[in-house]
């Protein structure tokens, strides 16, 4: 049995903008943590046509200008500052390259992960500001190192007591700075987390790790086209955007699995494969819930049914899967129903073609908790689209079998999306799952408790 952590949600939305909305993300074997996470159907995004990286509008995303931002690209760190009326950063380069130099943003920075330090006061921030511009004209071998040293001259150090002057890689600054955060003065920092690329968490850094290990290609592919003419970046309008909303409604429980050592390395290959689970009160009443469900139960199978059956859906195999795949898990009690689901990547709208694609099973233990498991099948993926392995991959890690892991209470199984409107969030299912295969008096039943649990608009599509 996977060891089981419980902690109170304490994420709270003010000085962000109503673009983000708060998640869950596992940073590999590190576990996971409350985030907030961009809505990438509202915010404006621009890819950079000489560097070809996405470049986002920062004040469209923080709405604190006394927060100070370190961010992480794909895969050049950088520490963003509001001050003369504007945000500027301390921009560096790998390998000694170039001179660090304080730029202004020009209310634009890449696309990444973001820790904003929060509760500075301006004697801090006063100090880091000062730090940024004695950088200037520093060279190092990488630009994490250059802002972890700004930082450790301003009076940072790791939550852990550690020095920042040990920074080398981007990954190690924030793997470093997700576990441990960040004190000033030995006093631990408010520090919140901001997923603002167009992956989650996990697979961003998985992307900024492949830079570092082909950093020296990239350095010899930039000298050799040094003398190209650089086209400008893209600048974005200004636009009214307004505060994130507070939370309220029903609260429950949400968790989600942290991975083992070999399971990260393989997420490194294949992408991240989380499970969420979200703990459903007052599912195991409906009568139409009551009989579990029987996998591959159904007659006349195929004989691709019986292969899988014998092969790769083999109770031992599962189990190992599962062995490997969940190392532990964290659940996190307090939080809001409705943004347990805003944790999902939404899709544009209702069309099942366009649709991003969760599987999820519900099970029911013996003292009668419900809980809903949900893992993303990465349909819309782009390793999924360029690679057939990986597709592969992403398929048979989503299958309900793994999710329930042939758990005897399992109630339902369906795949899932999520889209937003002008009056919020939809959810869609459909009885999609060829392993338990839910008859229509189960979906009408859910049909009728998920909109009252999680306070949010149902769509049921009934298969054709």
């Amino acid at each position: 049995m996977a060891r089981t952590t419980v902690r109170e949600f304490q994420l709270t939305p003010d000085g962000l903008s109503s673009f983000c909305r708060p998640g869950i993300h596992s940073l590999g074997h590190r576990g996971p943590r409350e985030v907030f996470v961009v809505d990438y159907s509202q915010i404006q995004h621009e890819v950079d046509p000489a560097t070809g990286l996405l470049l986002v509008p920062v004040e469209e995303i923080f709405r604190d200008r006394t927060s100070v931002i370190v961010g992480f690209g794909t895969p050049n760190t950088f520490t963003a500052i509001y001050d003369r009326g504007g945000w500027s950063k301390l921009a560096a380069f790998m390998f000694w390259r170039h001179p660090a130099y304080v730029a202004t943003t020009k209310a634009r920075v890449q696309a990444g992960v973001f820790f904003e330090l929060r509760g500075l006061s301006a004697a801090v921030r006063a100090s880091i500001w000062r730090e940024m511009e004695d950088a200037v004209g520093r060279r190092g071998p990488s630009c994490a190192r250059i802002n972890a040293q700004m930082l450790a001259r301003a009076g940072f150090t790791f939550g852990n007591g550690s020095s920042l002057h040990e920074v080398v890689r981007p990954t190690q600054f924030a793997s470093l700075l997700w576990r441990h955060g960040l004190n000033h003065d030995d006093v631990p920092l408010d520090m919140r987390i901001v997923a603002g690329g167009e992956k989650g968490i996990g697979d961003h850094f998985v992307g900024v790790w492949k830079k570092e290990l082909w950093s020296a290609c990239r350095l010899i592919q930039k000298q050799l086209q040094r003398h190209r003419p650089q086209l400008p970046a893209p600048t974005f309008a200004p636009r009214e955007v307004g505060p994130a909303a507070a939370f309220t409604g029903r609260l429950t429980s949400v968790g989600m699995n942290r991975p083992g050592y070999w399971a990260t390395k393989f997420g490194f290959v294949a992408g991240q494969h989380p499970v969420y689970t979200i703990e459903l009160p007052g599912l195991a009443a409906l009568p139409e819930l009551r009989e579990p469900l029987v996998p591959f139960s159904w007659p006349n199978q195929s004989r691709a049914t019986k292969i899988k059956k014998r092969t790769i859906m083999r109770r031992e195999v599962v189990w190992l899967i599962t062995k490997l795949r969940i190392k532990a898990s964290e659940v996190f009690e307090g939080v809001p129903a409705h943004a347990a689901l805003d944790m999902l990547t939404p899709s544009q709208g209702p069309d099942y073609a366009t649709a991003i694609l969760y599987n999820a099973v519900i099970t029911i233990d013996g003292g009668g908790q419900a809980e809903a498991r949900i893992t993303s099948l990465k349909n819309n993926d782009p390793r999924s689209r360029r690679s057939r392995w990986i597709r592969i991959v992403n398929w048979f890690l989503a299958k309900h079998v793994i999710e329930s892991g042939y758990h005897p209470g399992t109630v339902f199984a369906c795949e899932l999306w999520t889209y937003h409107d002008e009056h919020g969030i939809v959810l869609c299912f459909n009885p999609n799952s060829g392993t338990y295969q839910p008859k229509e008096p189960r979906m009408q039943a859910l049909s009728a408790f998920l909109p009252e649990f999680f306070g949010v608009r149902v769509r049921y599509f009934p298969l054709t």
